[in-house]
């Protein structure tokens, strides 16, 4: 995340996005998560190595909810001095937090809206993934964009 902070990358998204590409779309999506704890409270955290993958998330999704300002607040009076009295002041806003509203955002991809499988007219065919047919009297043309790119390669 330093990083995309030295301008190395447009943001933290793209630096994950290009460091690890191969690495699964959860693992990604934890790598974002301390990387948000990291731009958001990595100066105040001194012993963030310490912190479990699932308190990581806690944190995490609580920051994404607004409570960066509290975590600052906290943190920055220098009350935790070891690892467990650090954990102790981030886990009680954690606590007060939960007994707010949450923030529902709705992720992943826009759903698309594909057309009913089966015949539409007499010349058009669609099929269960989207790919529409079309006869014609000297061939079979094919809307799909992606089929389409493969079959002229």
């Amino acid at each position: 995340m330093i990083a995309a902070q030295q301008g190395a990358f447009a943001n933290a998204e793209a630096a994950v996005e290009a460091m690890f590409p191969v690495a699964s779309k959860a693992k990604r999506s934890k790598i974002r998560s301390f990387a948000l704890i990291f731009e958001e409270l990595g100066d105040l955290l001194v012993f963030a190595e310490t912190i479990r993958e699932k308190d990581g998330l806690r944190l995490a999704t609580a920051l994404r909810q607004g409570g960066e300002a509290r975590f600052r607040e906290v943190l920055g009076t220098g009350q935790g001095t070891d690892p467990a009295s650090e954990w102790a002041l981030l886990e009680a806003i954690l606590d007060e937090m939960a007994d707010l509203p949450k923030v529902t955002r709705k992720g992943g991809r826009p759903r698309i809206n594909v057309p009913k499988p089966g015949w539409h007219g007499d010349d058009t065919l669609v099929l269960s993934n989207g790919i529409k047919l079309r006869k014609d009297r000297r061939f079979t043309r094919v809307s799909d964009p992606l089929v389409r790119q493969r079959a002229v390669a």
